[in-house]
Parts: structure tokens; sequence; C-alpha cells
């Protein structure tokens, strides 16, 4: 992984957005942790949340 261009909470982030965008059904709660963990701002995470909902909503 050390290899890797994104950083872990990128990473996380994009996870999270895949969890939800796929209406996986724990939706992202680990991701949710490990952001959470890696300090990110829960403004960040919400609004990746809001996104992917948004999106979602589209698709419908």
């Amino acid at each position: 992984m050390s290899d890797c261009a994104l950083d872990l909470t990128t990473l996380a982030l994009v996870s999270l957005a895949a969890n939800i965008a796929a209406n996986h059904p724990k939706k992202g709660l680990c991701q949710l942790e490990r952001l959470q963990s890696y300090g990110v701002p829960t403004e960040k995470i919400d609004q990746v949340v809001r996104m992917n909902r948004f999106k979602n909503d589209l698709s419908l």
C-alpha cells in the first residue's frame, strides 16, 4: 500500500461513498469509525454521505 498515491483518509472516504452507493447493509459504519479515528472532521464525512445519498436519490 505504500506505493499508493492516495492517503488513508481519502481511501476511507472513497470506501464510505462506495458502500453508500451500493446500498451496503451497514452503510459504511466501519468506515465511519475508521474516519473518526483518523481525525476526519464530521463535516467532511457528512458531506460525502450527503453527496452519495443525493446521487442515489437521483438514480431512483
